[in-house]
């Protein structure tokens, strides 16, 4: 059965996401595969990659499911959560990539003021458990 996710209240198949990744992209200008840039001028804008993208929402759906925490978790940023993906896949994935699939999943997002990272809804246990 393939993973499917939600955007703008419609289901969409999981491999089918550049388009996903542009809107996300548009919406949040300072996101790049790196994470959330601080300035325009920082660096040279590359869009999160969609196998990480993809990797990382599978990984999202299959620990942190539909059931949310209220509340932001600002215990473990999206660089701390995207080395938990790592090491449960055994795959690189950058910081920008799990921020991208947070946000396409529908998490509530925090910046972390003056660095590349983000705080998310996802409940700590999903960190302990992998």
């Amino acid at each position: 059965m393939p993973y499917v996710y939600i955007a703008n209240g419609k289901m969409n198949p999981l491999g089918d996401i550049p388009e996903e990744i542009e809107k996300v992209c548009n919406e949040y200008p300072n996101l790049t595969g790196h994470g959330l840039k601080k300035y325009k001028e920082d660096s040279v804008h590359q869009p999160p990659n969609p196998n990480g993208v993809q990797l990382c929402m599978r990984w999202l759906l299959e620990n942190d499911g539909f059931k949310r925490r209220i509340t932001i978790n600002t215990k473990r940023s999206s660089y701390g959560w995207k080395h938990i993906v790592e090491k449960s896949c055994g795959e690189y994935v950058s910081n920008g990539e799990f921020i991208c699939a947070a946000l396409l999943l529908g998490y509530k997002m925090k910046h972390h003021a003056g660095s590349p990272n983000a705080y998310f809804n996802i409940k700590e246990q999903n960190a302990i458990r992998k």
